[in-house]
């Protein structure tokens, strides 16, 4: 019995390509046919679009091992008041590049199992904390920027356009707002990196949440691209994302 995606996604592991038989109800009536799951992308799949949730795909921006928590995406999963949920690591499969007035995008598979749960899904982010499987041994230890110590010039994100490989691409930081309440376009910035550029045009969907860094501080999240000009970017001020999960920066 199948209840969710995710008890699905658990029966596929255990299948793999085998051909079972299945049951289900369709208008009440109760329908047996046999299926055979095939592997796409080293991950088996039944070939059919299944949702019971909302799915998407973003940057985990930081964690905070002291407490156990992740903040992520830099803004809500729009047009969703979900309050809970889980993520899963992912690995990039692929980049569709912008286009006129259309922003590009990273495709991707998931590639292991719960690794934290969704506690908030609010204006400034995703957040919620991690489980066991969670693993932080390729991850930076960080110390961070106010928004009153952040600098126009020179930065660079951090995120991944294919596999699982983190890497840093160079950005100039153009402008900052003065913020004194929660905003999620407190940072704008210019992508100057050439091989950024060369593989997906500057900012797609899916780097949502990718963190700022400048002077090996993090000082922000990505958020927001300009359909203009895709080496337009926008980010929050990371202030904000500590704030939303109660620590507060004493200065």
């Amino acid at each position: 019995e199948t209840k969710n995606k995710e008890d699905i996604l658990n029966a596929l592991y255990i299948v793999k390509n085998r051909t079972v038989p299945i049951s289900f109800k369709r208008n009440d009536v109760i329908y047996t046919s046999n299926i055979t799951p095939v592997m796409i992308d080293n991950d088996y799949t039944l070939g059919l679009y299944i949702k019971d949730s909302v799915v998407g795909l973003g940057t985990l921006t930081y964690y905070v091992k002291e407490a156990n928590i992740y903040g992520s995406l830099g803004h809500k999963i729009s047009d969703y008041s979900f309050t809970d949920g889980v993520i899963y690591e992912a690995k990039v499969t692929g980049i569709i590049k912008p286009t006129r007035n259309e922003a590009g995008q990273k495709k991707a598979t998931i590639s292991s199992g719960v690794i934290a749960d969704i506690s908030k899904n609010c204006d400034t982010g995703v957040y919620g904390n991690a489980n066991s499987s969670f693993d932080t041994n390729n991850m930076q230890l960080l110390s961070f920027k106010t928004r009153d110590e952040i600098n126009l010039g020179d930065a660079e994100i951090l995120t991944c356009i294919e596999g699982e490989r983190v890497e840093s691409f160079k950005i100039k930081i153009t402008s900052l707002q003065k913020q004194n309440d929660k905003d999620i376009k407190g940072i704008s910035f210019r992508v100057i990196d050439d091989k950024l550029i060369k593989k997906t045009g500057g900012i797609i969907q899916g780097m949502s949440g990718s963190p700022i860094i400048q002077d090996n501080c993090i000082i922000g999240a990505v958020t927001h691209v300009s359909l203009n000009n895709s080496t337009i970017g926008y980010g929050i001020y990371i202030e904000w994302m500590f704030e939303e999960m109660g620590i507060t920066v004493i200065e």
